[in-house]
């Protein structure tokens, strides 16, 4: 199936009662449409019958259909729609969201034959026909992803448009509510809170927001952007590319996302799969964590090699490592361990730290002082090895310097026949 999954669901639906759509839309063909809305919540199709009469078909969230409806179609006839049946019908509504069902409410009104625009004053005073329960489970994993968000200290919240109830169902499948600490707010009651009142909620019990409109989840963004917080939010819809703008990364559904959506966005997910969010943090700390072993590993040896010029400068010793000797160690050794450093897999655990910090950097004051402290002790290695082969050969620190450096060259040249022939010769 191409395209939006709750059509889908309804064409499946038609398919199965034996219910020919093509046909039935060449006898009846379209002649107005009132796409869904974030704000009325229902979509209408309005078409011309064989025999010139026109009829609206709307189909959207349960309680605002409900609230157009005045009649009902039952037992093949009308009936007026009365306050005991419409408590029936939330009932049943009820009962399906809390078995984590998405619930939607059909209806349909004749119009006037001469019905020249199609605007929402069509959807009143409608007929109601009946409810809708489309099963939209979570996928699989998501309840292990949502558990390895939290051990990388990232929070997870749900904003959906879908009923309260069948919110509160799908995130405690999914492990979103996990004690009895949390709240679900729908949109008309977050409409009446402070940013403040909201900003104090969300730290302190775990929510869930349901019936939210495309600008209360602009809004949340900034209260967290407000408090310092790195968000991250996801969307498929064209009411969704401005809390995508806003957040720091937006993220879009490859599958079935609008293309306002994806240009918006930073991030596209092919799968439409959150794991998918939870495995590019691991591999994003991978990579930096690599880059990092990088930089230690060769701010380390240029250390160790400083150190043994400084001891060449400051103490008039021979030079420890020539030109020669320098490029070997760069070339032999920093190219191959350097890309074996960078490819390495992701450490045991890297989920269990902490974020980084916004303004944290890949070579800070404390990653070069401890290059330089690991740096100095293989520099003061290197240089006792050096003094303790030239005093084999009959070096003394102080007493064999001379104050040429030019000299130091020759000064290891003398072979020990020499020495022997001559033994004033002050090597």
């Amino acid at each position: 199936m191409l395209g939006d999954p709750t059509d889908g669901a309804f064409l499946v639906f038609a398919g199965k009662g034996d219910f020919n759509i093509p046909s039935a839309l060449l006898k009846n063909p379209r002649v107005g449409l009132l796409p869904f809305d974030s704000q009325r919540r229902m979509m209408t199709s309005v078409h011309r019958s064989p025999d010139g009469s026109i009829t609206a078909y709307t189909k959207g969230s349960c309680l605002d259909v409900l609230d157009k409806c005045t009649t009902i179609y039952r037992d093949n006839q009308l009936a007026p729609l009365t306050d005991e049946m419409k408590e029936n019908i939330i009932h049943q509504m009820d009962d399906f969201a809390r078995d984590g069902y998405r619930v939607l409410a059909m209806s349909i009104r004749s119009l006037p034959q001469e019905l020249a625009e199609v605007t929402p004053d069509v959807e009143k005073e409608m007929t109601f026909l009946g409810l809708a329960a489309l099963r939209d489970p979570p996928r699989p994993k998501v309840e292990t992803a949502v558990r390895e968000a939290r051990r990388a200290g990232i929070r997870v919240i749900m904003l959906t448009g879908d009923y309260e109830l069948t919110a509160e169902a799908i995130a405690k499948k999914t492990g979103l509510i996990t004690s009895s600490n949390y709240v679900v707010v729908s949109g008309r009651e977050l409409g009446r809170m402070s940013d403040e009142q909201i900003a104090t909620m969300l730290y302190e019990k775990e929510v869930v927001f349901a019936r939210v409109t495309p600008e209360q989840k602009l809004r949340i963004v900034r209260i967290f952007k407000s408090k310092g917080e790195t968000v991250a939010t996801t969307g498929d819809g064209v009411n969704d590319a401005p809390a995508l703008l806003e957040a720091n990364v937006g993220i879009a559904m490859g599958v079935g996302g609008t293309d306002v959506a994806r240009e918006s966005a930073d991030m596209v997910l092919l799968d439409n799969n959150f794991i998918s969010i939870v495995e590019g943090v691991k591999l994003g700390r991978t990579t930096f964590d690599n880059l990092r072993k990088f930089v230690y590993y060769v701010f380390t040896h240029n250390w160790a090699e400083l150190t043994t010029f400084i001891a060449f400068v400051l103490l008039y010793v021979p030079l420890p490592l020539t030109v020669l000797q320098i490029l070997a160690i760069d070339l032999g050794m920093d190219v191959l361990p350097s890309i074996s450093l960078i490819m390495e897999p992701a450490e045991p655990g890297v989920l269990d730290k902490p974020p980084r910090r916004v303004g944290s950097r890949l070579i800070d004051a404390r990653v070069l002082l401890r290059a330089l402290y690991l740096g100095a002790i293989i520099g003061a290695v290197g240089l006792f090895s050096a003094f303790t082969i030239w005093a084999n050969a009959g070096w003394v620190f102080g007493r064999n310097t001379v104050a040429d450096p030019t000299e130091y060259v020759s000064c290891l040249l003398y072979t020990s026949d020499a020495a022997e022939e001559e033994d004033s010769v002050d090597l």
